[in-house]
């Protein structure tokens, strides 16, 4: 897959440049908020499901062995791979299957390492076969979060990561939606203090449709006035959204009494004084720096061999050029003589 062949350098909005918590998820409106534990645990609530067998989704594949059964939930169409994967993460965390014991199954362990490979542009990737399903899931993690804000800029790399929704030239707003909602695709991100991660899982035969994206949008992406101006208001009511549960507030204060000096002290979604005074040029800057192959991990498992999964993604994001590292703001933290 090839990328857009714009000039990675050049800005749609202003022209060329030369510069080179707990997390927040987005995407509420279309899919359900997921954090790395939240996937783990459901990684391990489904390896505990009845009737779990490989391709479970495809109840019209006449693959399954001799005395095989399908998840009792697997009666879903296959576009709907999230939904049964909800379905059986939520029955089995009640315990109370009522399948016999002589015909449950799980998924297998996976044992194997995964392929890795890193590309001239500094990318590194890794890829598992995984045929349980058949589908693709791939995930795309930067390095950068709340820990790469200074007073004044807290919350940046959140509301950028609303940003990266909202299109590119060869993808525009809207369009991407209707394309991943046509395939049955499950598309999300979310920001912690230490990375911005965005991840799809699509059939298949579409992963070369999700690596399009993801590589048009780690160098492409439409940051405008007017799309910044309208998700700053989004994302002031998704902060005072989270301002009426006493918990983040809680967690908020004691996190910023936990680190003195350290970036981690601010959260990930910024103080509202902030994202009212985000600019569209500060985001721009922040998205240069930092959105680039060499600071970025690629995570893929799926139905087909690692290889193969590995050699598609090098062709949708071997052309891209790096970036000037950064380096994180540093502040260490004060010895602490005493119990805070």
């Amino acid at each position: 897959m090839q990328s857009s062949g714009r000039c990675v350098s050049c800005d749609p909005e202003r022209g060329c440049h030369q510069e080179g918590r707990g997390s927040v998820t987005e995407r509420g409106d279309r899919s359900p908020r997921v954090t790395p534990g939240e996937v783990l645990r459901r990684v391990k609530a489904v390896g505990r499901c009845p009737a779990i067998t490989q391709r479970e989704h495809d109840h019209h594949d006449q693959r399954r062995g001799p005395g095989e059964e399908s998840c009792p939930f697997a009666d879903r169409h296959v576009s709907e791979p999230g939904d049964h994967l909800n379905k059986c993460y939520h029955r089995c965390e009640s315990g109370r299957s009522t399948v016999p014991l002589a015909r449950l199954h799980c998924i297998p362990t996976v044992t194997e390492a995964p392929a890795s490979r890193r590309l001239d542009n500094g990318l590194m990737m890794h890829a598992l076969e995984a045929r349980h399903a058949p589908v693709i899931s791939l995930w795309v993690w930067y390095h950068v979060g709340g820990r790469n804000e200074v007073p004044g800029t807290t919350g940046m790399s959140h509301f950028l990561e609303h940003m990266l929704f909202k299109g590119t030239p060869k993808h525009p707003k809207g369009d991407l939606d209707k394309l991943l909602a046509r395939y049955g695709a499950l598309w999300n991100a979310f920001t912690s203090e230490d990375v911005t991660c965005y991840f799809e899982t699509v059939p298949a035969e579409r992963y070369p449709v999700a690596l399009e994206l993801e590589a048009d949008r780690m160098r492409n992406a439409l940051i405008t006035v007017e799309e910044t101006e309208a998700e700053r208001n989004v994302i002031v009511s998704e902060r005072e959204g989270l301002e009426n549960d006493p918990s983040f507030l809680l967690g908020e204060q004691l996190q910023a009494v936990a680190f003195a000096r350290h970036p981690y002290a601010q959260g990930v979604i910024g103080s509202k004084d902030d994202i009212k005074l985000m600019t569209r040029d500060g985001l721009y800057a922040h998205y240069r720096r930092h959105y680039a192959p060499n600071n970025a991990y690629f995570i893929v498992a799926g139905d087909a061999p690692a290889e193969e999964l590995l050699d598609r993604a090098a062709s949708a994001f071997g052309s891209l050029d790096a970036e000037v590292p950064i380096e994180s703001p540093k502040a260490p933290e004060p010895p602490q003589y005493g119990e805070k």
